[in-house]
């Protein structure tokens, strides 16, 4: 059976809309993979700056003497309270970038399920 010119035309032009609509998903996933390496980058320098930055900025504000104290004394210094938020903002930062991955992993494993059920 041989197929009219515009039969060939309306296949090209529904084949090129759906590359179309295929490069459109793909340039989309691309900028989310974008977005997920700057989060995750993002909280790493936020941590580590904290971490850093947090414990001279509270030994600059109190005259507690470090020398003479031990392990154990350490979590009475004042500068504890520091590491104690650097781990809670930590703990936060690493589940927010967790539910953000999972929830694109879950979303591309529904957009990878074949949408027609019927074949």
């Amino acid at each position: 059976m041989r197929r009219t010119s515009q039969e060939i035309a309306d296949e090209v032009l529904c084949r090129i809309r759906l590359l179309e609509k295929e490069d459109a998903r793909r340039a989309a996933r691309n900028k989310k993979r974008v977005y997920s390496v700057i989060a995750v980058a993002a909280c790493l320098v936020l941590i580590v700056g904290l971490s850093f930055a947090i414990p001279s900025i509270v030994m600059d504000s109190t005259a507690v003497e470090v020398e003479g104290m031990y392990t154990a004394a350490m979590l009475a210094d004042a500068a504890a309270g520091s590491y104690i938020l650097i781990g809670v903002i930590g703990f936060a930062a690493g589940s927010a970038v967790t539910i953000f991955c999972l929830k694109g992993l879950h979303q591309k494993a529904t957009e990878e399920q074949p949408h027609d059920r019927n074949d």
